[in-house]
């Protein structure tokens, strides 16, 4: 298994970020980077479980028709998501994880609060490698958990767009090569000064 050095444990025998015992969770997780996005997504639920927070880690348990699952918000960056894919599918044994949140675009083809399922992402951080030996920048999405949600969607009558390849820039920039980006985006405001 592991040395001592490399999996920490909390008094309690949960993995020491998430703080999680392995009943407190689904083997099926929503994952959203805003904590408070947590509370929002598990006000859909049927029924509550359990809640569990340590440090910037919030994770609520229950179920919603029938299925149990969990959503748990992870923060912001590769890194923080980075701890949570890890320790969830390594350590707790977890089946499917769907990440929903926002991101930026380039595009003017796509609006504030359009939905996109995304088929492959492609990244220029060195944090798959590192962390787990994939040694390809671009990754594909689950095929059949991405079918699921089209057809929700579509039963929804909830637009939404496939991006074939979405870029990831330094953790926070997203950035679709499938869509023409245009000049007048590119340009940031100035920041305003700090002193009157």
């Amino acid at each position: 298994m592991y040395a001592p050095s490399e999996l920490i444990l909390n008094a309690d025998g949960s993995v020491f970020h998430l703080h999680l015992l392995p009943e407190q969770i689904s083997d099926k997780i929503i994952l959203v980077g805003d904590q408070n996005r947590v509370d929002l997504v598990a006000s859909y639920f049927d029924s509550i479980e359990c809640r569990v927070e340590n440090r910037e880690f919030r994770t609520i348990t229950g179920t919603y028709k029938g299925k149990r699952v969990s959503v748990m918000g992870h923060g912001m960056g590769i890194p923080s998501i980075g701890i949570y894919t890890y320790e969830l599918f390594n350590e707790y044994g977890v089946e499917n994880i769907i990440r929903i949140g926002s991101a930026g675009s380039y595009s003017a083809d796509l609006a504030v609060y359009d939905t996109v399922l995304v088929t492959e992402a492609y990244s220029e951080s060195t944090f798959a490698k590192v962390a787990f030996g994939i040694k390809a920048k671009s990754l594909k999405s689950n095929q059949s958990l991405n079918n699921k949600m089209r057809k929700a969607a579509q039963k929804l009558n909830i637009e939404f767009f496939f991006l074939l390849r979405l870029l990831l820039l330094f953790s926070h920039s997203v950035v679709s090569d499938s869509l023409r980006p245009h000049e007048s985006q590119h340009a940031r405001p100035p920041c305003p000064s700090p002193i009157p």
